[in-house]
């Protein structure tokens, strides 16, 4: 009886543990999409507010008409292949396309933002 409960507790501990991980999967996926569907629309704003704070606004607003042309030609979001997050940073395979892309978030007081320089 007692190896049972034993057994319970660590089993619930395991779930929960794997349930932590995968919440914060699920909202790097959720910034990733956010940002690329603020690129599609032209939002800096948005585009902005999803960024590391170093992010250079006049150099998003140079390029954003580009990157929302490429996104559109490729299909739109890209679709995420893998997601690993290591402490504050995560990196999050994507596909536009037929190419692949590794992007770089990083964890800025609790909040997941996109840290991709000179875009």
């Amino acid at each position: 009886m007692k190896k049972t409960a034993v057994f319970i507790c660590i089993a619930s501990f395991v779930l929960f543990l794997a349930g932590c991980g995968a919440g914060e999967e699920s909202k790097v996926k959720d910034v990733v999409n956010s940002y690329h569907q603020a690129i599609i629309d032209q939002d800096v704003d948005k585009v902005m507010s999803l960024s590391v704070p170093e992010e250079d606004r006049s150099q998003v607003e140079a390029i954003i008409g580009f990157r929302s042309e490429g996104m559109q030609r490729a299909g739109g979001l890209p679709e995420i292949n893998n997601v690993e997050i290591t402490g504050n940073t995560a990196v999050v395979r994507c596909q536009f396309g037929p190419a692949e892309q590794d992007i770089n978030l990083r964890k800025v007081d609790g909040k997941w933002l996109m840290d991709v320089p000179g875009h």
